[in-house]
């Protein structure tokens, strides 16, 4: 269920009123007769001028299951206004720009993931039903008012500047932190490119951003020829490196063969053979919109899990060749490199520093017994997904699977491959469920896929070797990533496979034993 937006109205006025008559809402916000005389003559329909920055707010509420929790104030910002300067100086030039606020007025609400949920939904729905062409939107919360700053950065919002708020309305005078999110539609140049490339059509609204990526991000954009899902690559991404390009190119490539040999699966819309378009040096792949969603992990079941092994044995057997694709390749760590990264966390004071230094030791023997592992990985290899979690699954209205994000398929161990996506459908960054563990594994050996019982120890160092990975690119992206929305998502993704790692370290003596028995 999502959340419901609508404009306030009269039947509104008694719950907003209550709000602001909470000492916690009060803190920060405004609650003179003046702003409330403002609310009544927005929601009577503004037959009279207001005083109140001169009747340009517009009021939403929040609704969950038809019960209101929460208020939003929206502002158009143009040139003519008497704003700020250093809001001034960062007015969209290709859409509209919008001054927001928000509270969630009913303490209820609190702590339960509304938060950011509700404020990123907002915007989606804005741009969607009031103004495509809004693409900028600046939030100021108050300086003392951390929480509120930490809620709009999970939302997407980037930490610009702080600033003294100036003019005549509430908060005139103080200290402010100045946060904005932009939007793909900022530069409609790049939607014009991509809509010509691929033969797209024209867009009949404003891209709208799709959640849940942790790396990349995903737009949905809606043409007079159909729907496409639209990924804009990392910035992390070097585009300047033909070898990456190639990379990207063939995992489309192997996509493409994958589905056409009965493998379900989504793969990117090509242009002369090319999958990718770079332009101003972003890069962007373009798919098919298709009706279906990944589920969370606690939505997952048996089923589902069994199925995605004997599609995975499905796969292997047929050992896919295509001209390009080389020797398996692994992403390797030294350890003086995972401790000069943890080092550096710790002097940035980063959350997970004290847990990645206690957990030091620990973290370098799986490291070394993972680099003794790949020569013996090596030795028998087929073409494979890469990373066939629950996020890169989609699960259509009938319950059938369509395999995306194919970026990560190369060439890898077999026994490696089913060993990390049983680890993965069974829990275990949660609470591993060992029965579905083995139970994935026997569903994949009776469809006949090989797992290898010699090797066993080397698969699962593998798999940790390749979640050490993750994690050593997450710490980088905490230290170094400028976006904010990022840098967030790369300190909750060490804080959540740190434990994985150590999990997998204390479950394997007994997984391995139950494998070879």
């Amino acid at each position: 269920m999502s959340i419901n937006f609508e404009k306030a109205n009269v039947n509104h006025v008694n719950i907003i009123f209550g709000w602001l008559a909470e000492p916690f809402v009060q803190e920060f916000w405004d609650n003179t007769q003046g702003h409330k005389d403002d609310i009544l003559n927005f929601v009577n329909g503004r037959k009279e001028p207001s005083n109140y920055c001169e009747g340009k707010y517009f009021y939403w509420i929040a609704s969950w299951n038809r019960h209101p929790f929460a208020m939003l104030m929206t502002i158009q910002e143009t040139a003519e206004d008497h704003i700020d300067d250093i809001k001034l100086s960062h007015l969209s030039k290709t859409g509209n720009t919008y001054g927001i606020d928000y509270m969630i007025g009913d303490k209820d609400y609190f702590g339960k993931g509304y938060g950011a949920k509700t404020l990123s939904e907002f915007l989606d729905f804005f741009r969607r039903e009031f103004d495509g062409s809004a693409d900028t939107f600046i939030i100021d919360p108050a300086s003392d008012n951390p929480r509120a700053e930490h809620v709009y950065m999970k939302a997407g919002f980037e930490h610009i500047a702080d600033f003294i708020m100036g003019g005549d309305c509430s908060g005139a005078g103080k200290p402010h932190h100045l946060l904005i999110r932009r939007f793909l539609s900022a530069n409609k140049n790049h939607i014009k490119a991509i809509c010509h490339h691929f033969n797209l059509g024209t867009p009949i609204q404003a891209p709208t951003r799709v959640h849940g990526g942790l790396l990349h991000i995903m737009w949905r954009l809606d043409t007079d020829k159909g729907s496409y899902a639209i990924k804009q690559l990392s910035k992390d991404i070097d585009l300047q490196n033909e070898q990456v390009i190639k990379n990207y190119e063939l995992s489309e490539q192997i996509a493409s063969s994958f589905i056409a040999q009965n493998i379900p699966g989504v793969c990117a819309l090509s242009q002369s053979d090319k999958h990718l378009l770079i332009t101003d040096e972003y890069g962007y792949l373009v798919y098919p919109w298709v009706n279906a969603k990944a589920l969370d992990k606690d939505e997952i079941n048996e089923g589902q899990a069994l199925f995605i092994a004997r599609i995975l044995a499905k796969m292997h057997l047929i050992n896919l060749c295509i001209e390009g694709i080389d020797q398996p390749e692994f992403d390797i760590h030294d350890n003086k490199h995972i401790t000069n990264l943890i080092k550096q966390s710790t002097q940035m004071r980063l959350p997970f520093a004290d847990i990645l230094n206690s957990h030091l030791s620990t973290l370098l023997e799986i490291n070394e017994n993972y680099l003794g592992s790949i020569e013996i990985l090596k030795k028998h290899t087929v073409v494979g997904h890469g990373d066939l979690d629950q996020k890169n699954v989609l699960w259509t209205e009938n319950k059938e699977p369509l395999l995306i994000d194919w970026e990560s398929a190369r060439k890898l161990n077999p026994t490696y491959e089913i060993v990390n996506a049983a680890l993965d459908w069974s829990g275990v960054t949660t609470n591993l469920k060992i029965n579905l563990f083995h139970k994935m594994l026997k569903s994949y050996s009776e469809s006949g896929g090989l797992i290898e019982k010699r090797i066993i120890e080397a698969a699962f160092y593998g798999v940790m070797g390749n979640w050490i990975n993750w994690m050593v690119y997450n710490i980088n992206r905490s230290i170094n990533q400028r976006e904010l929305e990022q840098k967030n998502i790369g300190i909750e993704q060490v804080m959540q496979v740190l434990p994985t790692i150590l999990r997998v370290k204390t479950l394997m003596p007994e997984l391995i034993s139950e494998i070879a028995s």
